[in-house]
C-alpha cells in the first residue's frame, strides 16, 4: 500500500494546485493580489502549525534546522509573489500550463547549476513545449483572456519554483516530519509576503464582497497552499525526482475545466492544441526512456 501513497499523494497535489489557481483567479474580482497574497500564505501557516499541535510532532529548529524556513522565504513566499501577481494578469488554464513546464526545466537547471548531463532529446522535448506554450499565450492574449506581461511573470515564476525544487529534495532527506517542514516553508513565507502589504490599494469595497469570494480565499489558503506542499513533502521522500517531475503536467488539463466551471474561461480548439503540444514536449523524454528499456 505504501507504493501507491506517494503516487496518490502526488495526485492530490496535482488536483488541490489545480484547483486553488482557479480559486486564486475567482479572488482577484474582489480582492487586491496583495491582500490575497499575504491571507493564502498567513491562512496555510495556521493550518499547518495547527496541524503540528494536533499530531505532536517534533517541530523544534534543532530537530527540523532552520533550512525549511529559508527555503519558504523563496518557495512558496517569493515564487508566490511572482506567480500569483502574473495569475492576477493571465488566466487560470495558462498558468496551469506554465506550472506543467516544470520537468522540462529541471535538467537544464541541474546542468547549469550542477553540472549535470541530460539526453539530447530533453532540448528536442525543451522546444516542443515552447512551441506549444507560444501558442498558447498568443490564443489567449488574442482571446483577451491573459496578458504577455501576466505571462512572463508565471513562467519567471516557474523557473524560481524549479530551482527550489532540487533545494526541497536535500531539506526533505534529512527529517521524517513533512508537516513541521512545510510548516516551516509556510512560516517563511508569510514573512516573506508581508511587505507587499503596503503595495494595496483601496480596501473600502470589501463589505461588499460576496461570501463565494471569502470561500474560495479561504480554500486557497487552507487546502490549496497548505495541502499541496504538503502532500509533494510526503511524495517526494518516496518518489525519485524523475518520476515525481512528471506529475506537473497534469496541472494543465486539471485547470481547464475548474477554470470554465469557477471563473468562465472557455477554452478554444487552438488552446487545447496548444496544450496537447506542450504536454507532449513534456512527456517525451520519458517516453523515449521507456521505448530505449524495451528496446
Amino acid at each position: 500500500m505504501l507504493g501507491a501513497m506517494p503516487v496518490l499523494a502526488m495526485l492530490g497535489a496535482v488536483f488541490l494546485w489545480a484547483s486553488s489557481l482557479t480559486s486564486l483567479r475567482f479572488t482577484f474580482r474582489y480582492f487586491e493580489v496583495f491582500d490575497v497574497m499575504v491571507a493564502r500564505m498567513a491562512l496555510a501557516a495556521l493550518v499547518l502549525w495547527s496541524l503540528v499541535a494536533l499530531t505532536r510532532v517534533e517541530w523544534r529548529p534543532r530537530a527540523i534546522g532552520w533550512r525549511p524556513l529559508a527555503m519558504g522565504v523563496l518557495e512558496p513566499g517569493l515564487v508566490s509573489l511572482v506567480f500569483m501577481y502574473g495569475l492576477s494578469l493571465s488566466s487560470a488554464t495558462v498558468a496551469g500550463v506554465c506550472w506543467s513546464l516544470m520537468p522540462i526545466v529541471m535538467p537544464f537547471l541541474g546542468y547549469a547549476v550542477l553540472k549535470e548531463n541530460f539526453n539530447p532529446i530533453v532540448l528536442a522535448a525543451a522546444l516542443l513545449a515552447i512551441l506549444g506554450v507560444t501558442l498558447l499565450f498568443g490564443s489567449k492574449i488574442a482571446a483577451g483572456q491573459s496578458t504577455l506581461t501576466g505571462n512572463l511573470l508565471l513562467v519567471c515564476g516557474v523557473l524560481i519554483a524549479a530551482g527550489c525544487q532540487l533545494l526541497a529534495r536535500v531539506v526533505n532527506r534529512g527529517t521524517n516530519h513533512p508537516i513541521a517542514v512545510t510548516a516551516w516553508q509556510m512560516i517563511g513565507a508569510t514573512l516573506m509576503t508581508m511587505p507587499v502589504l503596503s503595495l494595496s490599494g483601496d480596501r473600502g469595497g470589501y463589505e461588499a464582497t460576496p461570501w463565494t469570494a471569502y470561500a474560495a480565499l479561504l480554500y486557497a489558503g487552507s487546502f490549496g497552499a497548505a495541502g499541496p506542499f504538503l502532500l509533494y513533502n510526503y511524495a517526494l521522500k518516496h518518489l525519485p525526482v524523475a518520476r515525481a517531475g512528471l506529475f506537473p503536467v497534469l496541472v494543465g488539463p486539471f485547470t481547464i475545466p475548474m477554470a470554465w466551471v469557477v471563473v468562465g474561461e472557455t477554452a478554444s480548439l487552438a488552446d487545447l492544441a496548444a496544450i496537447a503540444v506542450v504536454a507532449s514536449g513534456v512527456l517525451l523524454p520519458s517516453f523515449h526512456q521507456r521505448l530505449r528499456k524495451t528496446a
